[in-house]
């Protein structure tokens, strides 16, 4: 007798589901790494915009793709006036997001916008944050 399609669906859906709790510690594991390399990367100023870029965001599917985070950036910088940053460092920032992966952009979209989530739920300051 053939199995029907909702008891195989069913089954696959055990199957993905079986493992889970050994690959969401290692996502976590992974991302506060790369958190701690972004960290060395960029500059505590550098850092400090990116989070404030953040601020008010939702996250929807093309959030996490690069050219949207430089996107952002550039939007930040223009809002607040490009007077209120240095050059150098925004040119410093857009050069360092430009050389990184979609993947990479997506993790440090996350890390920053973690933080007003944070900020929420705690009292924690963008100085803490990104130390």
């Amino acid at each position: 007798m053939p199995r029907s399609a909702t008891s195989s669906s069913a089954g696959n859906a055990a199957v993905y589901a079986s493992g889970a709790e050994f690959a969401l510690p290692w996502m976590i594991d992974i991302t506060f790494m790369r958190v701690q390399e972004f960290k060395k990367l960029f500059s505590k100023p550098e850092l400090e915009t990116l989070v404030h870029a953040h601020r008010g965001v939702q996250p929807d599917g093309p959030w996490f793709e690069k050219k949207r985070l430089i996107g952002r950036i550039e939007a930040y910088v223009e809002q607040e006036g490009p007077a209120s940053f240095s050059t150098s460092m925004i040119s410093s920032l857009l050069h360092k997001l430009r050389r990184l992966e979609d993947s990479e952009a997506g993790t440090l979209s996350v890390w920053a916008r973690s933080y007003w989530y944070l900020r929420e739920q705690q009292d924690m300051d963008v100085d803490a944050y990104t130390a």
